[in-house]
């Protein structure tokens, strides 16, 4: 009985300082409260907002970064189209200065000569040598301005001045050349058909100068609305890593057929190694709307 009595005082007496206490429980309910709030606020409210403007700047950042390398892409090709059309149109201005002065001076002193000699009815070795130095001069002069505008392609079109310069370049240089699938199709606009022409010259006149090759094989055709064409040498070869200037950059010869081909929206992609000669692989759009596309291209099986 005492035991049970004890107990109720002792329950009795928790109330009562339970109830005393009352403020500072509420109080501390009330802050503990507050901070869970205060940490569900920032950990799941602040913080992810905070988060998501972060990402909104970054995204407005990249995109605005596109868009100035986009506009830097633009300038690089209009500055590329440019270089090459001014270079185009000065090679025309010194054919045409080469041909109407240089070439007409050399013609009229061979038929002076010539009809000097008939009149006189002279013969000597030496206006002989002179008239055949004449002549041979002439040729020279006009093999110089057919490299620097190819009036072929304007009076026979792309594919006979093509054949014209594989033909005199294996005349010149002793090295046997071999036409496959030999197909170059109408859909070539002047300037694909300028820098091919252009970079076939260029890559026959490293073949002449470097390779030291015996046969080349040429093969130019069209397939899915893709022109390719592959000129390959049985040469020396090169490693392709070495010929990179310090900067980085192909050099002069390389770089400049690179950028006439990918001004084109196409590809120009050099195999080659020590001993094992040179294929270059070219690939060109005939829809120009690939070129905005900025897809890789790559070349079928060449050898089917």
């Amino acid at each position: 009985m005492q035991d049970s009595t004890q107990i109720l005082l002792d329950s009795f007496r928790s109330d009562e300082l339970l109830r005393s206490n009352n403020p500072l429980l509420l109080a501390g309910l009330f802050f503990i409260l507050l901070l869970g709030a205060t940490y569900i606020f920032f950990k799941y409210v602040l913080v992810p907002l905070q988060h998501r403007h972060y990402l909104k700047e970054q995204d407005l950042k990249n995109k605005i970064k596109i868009q100035q390398m986009q506009q830097a892409i633009r300038e690089q090709k209009l500055r590329t189209a440019l270089f090459h059309e001014t270079v185009e149109n000065e090679r025309k201005r010194v054919a045409k200065e080469l041909h109407d002065g240089l070439g007409s001076i050399l013609s009229a002193v061979k038929l002076k000569l010539e009809t000097f000699m008939f009149v006189q009815n002279i013969e000597n070795q030496m206006l002989d040598d002179t008239v055949e130095l004449l002549i041979t001069g002439g040729k020279e002069l006009r093999s110089v301005i057919h490299e620097l505008q190819p009036v072929e392609i304007e009076k026979h079109g792309i594919s006979k001045a093509i054949e014209n310069q594989l033909a005199a370049f294996a005349q010149n240089s002793k090295v046997k050349v071999t036409k496959h699938k030999f197909e170059i199709p109408a859909e070539l606009n002047e300037y694909n058909q300028i820098s091919l022409f252009r970079v076939l010259q260029e890559i026959l006149h490293n073949i002449h100068k470097h390779a030291h090759a015996a046969n080349v094989e040429v093969t130019m055709f069209s397939d899915g609305g893709m022109f390719y064409a592959t000129i390959a040498d049985d040469g020396k070869g090169f490693d392709t890593k070495k010929t990179k200037q310090v900067d980085g950059k192909s050099g002069y010869g390389l770089n400049n057929m690179i950028e006439r081909i990918t001004h084109q929206g196409g590809k120009l992609e050099i195999v080659s190694a020590p001993g094992q000669g040179t294929s270059m692989h070219i690939t060109i759009p005939l829809n120009r709307e690939d070129e905005e596309s900025g897809e890789a291209l790559t070349s079928p099986d060449l050898d089917n």
